[in-house]
């Protein structure tokens, strides 16, 4: 096992470049899916190696966490050629093991550690930067206060822009019929009803705002995904903080020439405007304090002829 790093205590964890660990640790994986006929495996084991080990091979101190790595790739792509069918998420440090390694053996990344506002927004910009934000998996009410720290369609609006999990809505015996439970329906439902579509659609990604991160200082967030056919898309608008003009969102996902129904979420105010004015002359948002937002939607009209 891998315990110490430049002499001080680690986590335990196996030492995959030892061949009888890389066994065991393979051998442990294919008879848990394939004995209990998993259809959804979970890797979900966070602990901190540092440098991890070193072992004198050939005269030369090699790194142990080189052939560990190596193991681990090898071990999902047994897991993809003998179990095809089982759907493999990739959880490890609430998205801290998005390497390319393996994004390319994982069908879902998650991003669940930084799910608290304003972090849970500018990671999701920043991971759909390089991951398809369909298979993106944002945990909801992961971080015990989140609820409390942005208001509550914010906080929601966040599990538009992945696929998201519910942790939970609450104490089991908390009243079902208030205002909580009802926007956490409604959000539900405009998920399923309107931006899932644009989701599994293999949506095309716009970065008003690319290159803010999670810490570097940043009045907004603003993050857009549309149908590649133009025909639908929604964005968000997060203030970050305060003292920020208001924002002029031009929509990229919209095609000049026809017109759209175009609805602002904080007020519901539904209206028709012409593809080209969004696209030009754009929606001023104004927003009043930081950790709120406005949510976007527009839908080509389908009567529109173009121009």
């Amino acid at each position: 096992m891998l315990k110490t790093d430049a002499g001080r205590e680690c986590a335990e964890t196996l030492d995959l470049a030892n061949p009888a660990a890389a066994r065991y640790f393979t051998e442990a994986i294919v008879a848990i899916i394939k004995g209990f006929a998993l259809d959804f495996y979970k890797l979900d084991y966070n602990v901190g190696t540092g440098e991890g080990g070193q072992t004198v091979r050939d005269g030369y101190a090699e790194a142990e966490i080189w052939r560990h790595t190596e193991v681990v790739y090898r071990a999902y792509d047994r897991i993809r050629a003998e179990c095809p069918e089982v759907c493999l998420e990739n959880c490890a440090g609430g998205g801290g093991r998005n390497d390319l390694g393996m994004l390319a053996r994982f069908h879902y990344a998650c991003e669940s550690d930084w799910s608290v506002m304003p972090y849970s927004i500018r990671a999701l910009n920043a991971l759909s930067l390089f991951i398809p934000p369909e298979s993106l998996v944002y945990y909801h009410n992961h971080i015990q206060h989140a609820h409390q720290v942005a208001d509550l369609d914010t906080h929601l609006r966040v599990t538009l822009f992945a696929v998201p999990i519910y942790v939970g809505f609450g104490a089991q015996g908390a009243d079902r019929t208030t205002t909580y439970f009802a926007k956490v329906r409604r959000y539900i439902g405009l998920h399923k009803g309107f931006c899932r579509p644009v989701l599994t659609g293999h949506p095309v990604v716009y970065h008003h705002t690319p290159d803010i991160g999670l810490f570097s200082p940043a009045d907004w967030c603003v993050l857009e995904y549309a149908c590649p056919d133009r025909s639908r898309g929604y964005a968000g608008v997060f203030k970050l903080r305060n003292g920020a003009d208001e924002y002029r969102l031009r929509p990229r996902g919209v095609e000049v020439g026809v017109d759209y129904q175009v609805t602002l979420d904080n007020t519901g105010q539904t209206f028709r405007i012409s593809g080209r004015e969004l696209a030009l002359t754009g929606l001023p948002i104004a927003l009043d304090s930081a950790l709120t937002s406005e949510l976007v939607l527009y839908e080509r009209l389908k009567e529109a002829g173009r121009i």
